[in-house]
């Protein structure tokens, strides 16, 4: 997943924008992450997330796998820069997780399961007018 600007006003360039996880920052390495799925949009500078998956002493992040042996997962999502935004989780079930974020924008949300009830996860974060403020590629749950 990719976002951008097709930007024709002053101020509109970077908004949305792509941020991808990366070994370094260089055209093969930020190439390689967004092959592997390692990106989420962000509606803009001022959001950040942080979406990640532990089972056990494993834990990954955006656009990579965990296989969990068996064993519960724990997905947590922070979030900051979006004031009473909407945070959600979906799987291929649809919507799992909802909650609003407090006047400041920032809050985690954790949300419990098991690979045999979902294969992925992702998570959406809107502004109070159901704008989109992120977007993130799944984490794969095995």
């Amino acid at each position: 997943m990719v976002g951008n600007s097709d930007a024709h006003l002053a101020g509109q360039l970077g908004t949305p924008h792509t941020v991808v996880f990366a070994e370094e920052l260089g055209v093969e390495a930020v190439l390689a992450g967004l092959k592997a799925g390692r990106s989420w949009i962000a509606g803009s500078a001022a959001v950040d997330v942080a979406f990640a998956a532990a089972s056990g002493d494993r834990v990954v992040g955006v656009g990579e796998r965990l296989d969990s042996g068996g064993e519960p997962i724990e997905v947590r999502l922070r979030v900051s820069g979006v004031p009473f935004g909407v945070v959600s989780l979906h799987t291929e079930r649809g919507t799992v997780l909802r909650e609003r974020l407090p006047a400041d924008g920032e809050g985690t949300v954790r949300w419990r399961t098991a690979a045999r009830e979902g294969g992925f996860v992702r998570a959406e974060v809107r502004h109070p007018d159901r704008r989109m403020a992120a977007l993130t590629n799944p984490v794969i749950l095995a």
